[in-house]
């Protein structure tokens, strides 16, 4: 936890007015049971639009080569298919709309990525952390049972789950790049949250021993 709050002061411009501005956010957020952070598709949908008109061109232009040039077919065909899934995702959120990410009193309810961890109560966290990877921030969430996370889903997506948890600590990875708003005082506000339950617990603990 040092370390995350480390990075949030090296990596933040904590001038007079930034930090009134998250401090004042950061209640506001705080203050609502629900809090919903929309996906952020606009850039991967136009970025996968140009990449498959390029696959198409590549096709194309491999196809009608008098050589028919079957490698750059080949490398058009891949590229198409691979940004055709990006495509579809991003038109799907597009049209959906449905929050990437819920935060509440029980937990948060991750849809974000395709190895998304669904919902996970407070008590199932262990701790939250936030890193960076060549230039991408994540915020790495912790749980005291990884398998009983992972046992909720599919076969093929535990896999990549598990593939996620061996490059870090944390079995839950959410990304800067899929999420609308202000990462920082997103990552200020779920691990406040987080803090705040088990402070609860402790209390209710304490609680139970007196009487």
């Amino acid at each position: 936890m040092l370390r995350a709050q480390l990075y949030m002061l090296t990596n933040l411009k904590f001038n007079t007015s930034s930090f009134i501005h998250i401090y004042e956010e950061w209640e506001r957020l705080l203050g609502q049971d629900e809090i919903r952070v929309y996906p952020k598709v606009g850039k991967l949908f136009i970025g996968s639009l140009v990449f498959v008109v390029i696959g198409i061109v590549m096709m194309y232009a491999g196809g009608s080569d008098e050589e028919n040039n079957v490698f750059i077919v080949v490398v058009g065909a891949i590229c198409t298919l691979f940004f055709g899934f990006g495509f579809v995702y991003a038109i799907s959120k597009l049209l959906q709309r449905k929050p990437a990410l819920l935060i509440n009193q029980t937990g948060i309810e991750d849809h974000s990525s395709l190895v998304s961890s669904g919902f996970v109560t407070w008590d199932e966290i262990k701790g939250i952390d936030m890193y960076q990877v060549q230039n991408q921030r994540f915020i790495g969430i912790e749980v005291h049972h990884p398998e009983q996370i992972w046992s909720r889903h599919p076969h093929w997506k535990q896999r990549l789950m598990r593939l996620n948890k061996g490059m870090t600590d944390s079995a839950i990875h959410i990304q800067e790049t899929g999420l609308s708003g202000n990462f920082n005082e997103l990552f200020l506000v779920m691990y406040r949250r987080w803090k705040l339950n088990k402070s609860d617990e402790l209390e209710e603990r304490e609680e139970e021993h007196q009487t």
